[in-house]
């Protein structure tokens, strides 16, 4: 069957008004207000996007905005882009996530005709249209309250038949969901159903062409007949997702097959870059193996204010110059002399001690360096586990609190926790 052209316009995690994590406090003036309005300004990019490409509707896929923040500056730049977005004919669904319930957009939020909030997968399927044609379902497949307490002895309800061409459904941020090999998976933990994955392969099953996934971890998982996509954050939060952020621009061809497209939006982008030292590493040398390494990298067109970690590793006298923060301004003032005129974005120098974690091996066995560090491979990923577990047993706040604390403790990686104990442990016992 033949499918209407259309494209939209696929976002998630907007974190409106959040805060970005790690900011060197040497980041002051115009630089720290540009990072400070980093999400709004992606905001207002997006809602450009959108009207520019003439797209049919614009997907948000959770996470939009924090309740726990109260921001006003949130709300109002998102009830004047959806009034926009109003204005110039393009149709918003949006999915709830852990951090913005349903509760919160019906209670603080006004929103125009063409906006539409689904809460769970109970909500009835709405219509994409154009000159009163149909061009697409879109309906919640499943959420982080889906449960099995409806379902009948034979599993879930089949999904109710709807007449579209092409089928959209909404995964949004918090569902309780991995994918392994473009296979749904559920989320190991003793206190998560099998509700969601049960959902999102019979909607797979039944026809669903794409996918909305909103966990904020950029990927695309082609499975028969369609495709699960996931755009990734629009504007990184901290310096544990580098490189550029954004949206995706989704078009729907007459095969009914997808072309899926970044579009990148936020305006500030976190690189991680390394620098080798030895004995012998000198200024000069030193400042020209970072150079190289900076200008490896390409800046997007929308990249405005780039925040560097250098993360320094090896030995010898200018690892110990480097610790005072006037050396870490010499040597950014040297670095940008270096790259000016290759890349005119702003950037922002970060300077990080990393061990040396070849020589800590190497130490001697009755040293307290290495024993904290058996320690840590032997048991620290176990311990780990069990803090997460007590974590999610505490009898505490509400549970939309403890909902996102569990979205929190899954969004953190065991590997960089186990990386950040064995750096702080270094720097206390060495």
């Amino acid at each position: 069957m033949s499918v209407p052209p259309f494209r939209f316009v696929h976002a998630t995690c907007l974190s409106l008004d959040e805060p970005l994590c790690g900011l060197s406090p040497a980041l002051q003036g115009e630089p720290r207000q540009f990072a400070e309005d980093a999400t709004l300004i992606a905001w207002e990019r997006i809602l450009d996007l959108c009207i520019d490409s003439h797209v049919e509707c614009l997907l948000l896929t959770g996470n939009c905005f924090a309740q726990g923040s109260g921001s006003l500056r949130a709300r109002v730049a998102l009830e004047r882009g959806l009034r926009r977005l109003d204005e110039a004919g393009v149709d918003v669904f949006i999915v709830p996530g852990p951090q913005d319930p349903l509760s919160a957009w019906k209670r603080d939020l006004k929103l125009p005709g063409r906006v539409v909030v689904l809460g769970d997968e109970t909500a009835a399927p709405r219509f994409i249209t154009r000159d009163g044609e149909v061009l697409a379902s879109v309906r919640v497949i499943a959420s982080a309250d889906s449960d099995e307490a409806d379902w009948s002895a034979q599993g879930p309800a089949a999904f109710d038949p709807v007449k579209a061409p092409f089928h959209i459904g909404l995964v949004p941020a918090g569902t309780p969901v991995v994918w392994q090999q473009h296979h749904p998976e559920t989320v190991d933990r003793p206190d998560v159903s099998r509700a969601a994955v049960t959902l999102i392969r019979a909607a797979m099953e039944s026809g669903c062409d794409y996918l909305a996934l909103g966990a904020g971890h950029r990927a695309t998982h082609a499975f028969t007949g369609g495709v699960a996509h996931d755009p990734g954050p629009v504007q990184s939060l901290n310096a544990r997702l580098t490189g550029p952020c954004g949206v995706s621009v989704v078009e729907v061809l007459s095969s009914g097959e997808t072309r899926i497209a970044p579009s990148t939006v936020a305006p500030v982008r976190w690189e991680s870059l390394g620098a080798e030292l030895t004995e012998e590493t000198t200024w000069e040398t030193l400042v020209e193996q970072m150079s190289l390494t900076l200008l490896d990298r390409e800046p997007d067109s929308d990249d405005e204010l780039w925040i560097i970690r250098w993360k320094l590793r090896g030995h010898g006298p200018l690892i110990k110059e480097l610790q005072s923060q006037r050396t870490q301004r010499e040597l950014a003032d040297l670095i940008e002399v270096e790259v000016a005129g290759h890349h005119e974005t702003r950037r922002v120098h970060q300077f990080l001690r990393e061990p040396h974690w070849d020589l800590l091996r190497a130490a001697e066995e009755d040293s307290l360096t290495r024993t904290y560090i058996d320690i840590v491979d032997e048991a620290g990923a176990a311990t780990a586990d069990a803090v997460r577990g007590e974590l999610l047993n505490l009898d505490w706040g509400t549970g939309t609190q403890r909902r996102v604390l569990a979205h929190l403790l899954d969004e953190t990686s065991t590997e960089e926790l186990l990386a950040d104990a064995k750096s702080a442990g270094l720097v206390w016992l060495t």
